[in-house]
Order: C-alpha cells, then structure tokens, then sequence
C-alpha cells in the first residue's frame, strides 16, 4: 500500500511525471477476507498457492495446509519465512 502512496503523490512528496493523467482514486478490487477468516490455498494450473496472512510463517502455513515446511521451502526457492508479506502468494504444490 505504501508503494500505492509513494507513487500516487498522495503521500505529500509532490508528484511525479509518469506519464499517466493523476493519483491513484480508486479502490483496489482484489477480495480481502474479513479479519479472523482463514485463508485457504487456491489452485491453478501451475500449482497451489497460500495467500500469506498476518503473522503467518512456513509453520503456521505448514499447520493450516498440511504440506511439510521442508516442501514449502523446495517449492519456494529463495523466499524466507522471516521476509513474507501479508497477500504474497507461496506455491503450496
């Protein structure tokens, strides 16, 4: 969201030339769940994939979806329990 400010202008740093005609004014239209719902892998043809939650970490995901952190980290190369970000999608399977 705060990339959404920076790049906005309305974060009161003045404005850029970008070559778009103003601010961000509307509303994103990506579904949030409601705060206490659990979140739940979605699957494509790619694979399963967890949209990260607060305070979730490879063990947390690894308990609410069953796959072994030791799997989570293989199907995740280079992303660390310690970096995700609340709405990252992590492969599952």
């Amino acid at each position: 969201m705060a990339v959404l400010l920076i790049r906005s202008g309305i974060n009161g740093g003045g404005s850029t030339t970008t070559g778009k005609t103003g601010p961000v004014t509307q509303a994103s239209t990506a579904a949030t769940p409601p705060p206490g719902t659990t979140r739940r892998a979605t699957t494509t043809l790619a694979g399963a994939f967890y949209a990260v939650g607060s305070g979730d970490t490879f063990g947390s995901i690894s308990a609410k979806t069953g796959v072994p952190i030791a799997e989570l980290e293989r199907l995740n190369p280079g992303i660390s329990s310690n970096s995700l970000q609340v709405g990252q999608r992590i492969r599952v399977k």
